[in-house]
């Protein structure tokens, strides 16, 4: 897998994630889950999702592969859903530009170190994980009775 490859792939899962999260209410956003053990005080699944998502994609690829030091800040609980979107577009630009300065070369673990777990390997499972979670938050917006786009 080359940069350009990964590039493909991360276009192709945050399209679909944005185009479902256009679709959503902020009551499916916010819906939760009917459990035994509530979480007091938390944001709804899809919103919790969603921060997982990001969280993934941060630290897998911006701090192990880029080696950002300082990462942004953000409380997903309280943004509403175009922030959410921004944020979403904000971490996958910065992933994209390092994939596109990496796009001619294999992706193996940088800095000539050797590990079990490839550059590649993490970029497929970012972008992988991301299509799983898609699936997750699409059931969850059709158990609170919201269509969701085909995507």
């Amino acid at each position: 897998m080359t940069g350009q490859d990964a590039i493909k792939f991360f276009h192709w899962t945050r399209s679909r994630t944005i185009k479902i999260l256009q679709s959503l209410s902020v009551e499916t956003l916010d819906y939760k889950l009917p459990s035994k053990r509530p979480r007091k005080d938390s944001p709804g699944k899809i919103r919790r999702i969603l921060k997982h998502i990001v969280q993934a994609e941060v630290g897998w690829i911006h701090r192990l592969i880029m080696k950002e030091k300082e990462t942004e800040e953000y409380d997903i609980s309280t943004m509403n859903m175009e922030e959410i979107i921004a944020l979403l577009e904000r971490t996958r630009v910065k992933t994209v530009k390092w994939l596109d300065e990496n796009k001619d070369k294999p992706l193996e673990f940088p800095y000539g170190k050797k590990a079990s777990t490839q550059v590649a390997w993490i970029m497929y499972h970012v972008a992988e994980h991301e299509a799983y979670h898609l699936g997750q938050i699409t059931l969850i917006a059709e158990m609170n009775g919201q269509e969701t786009p085909w995507v």
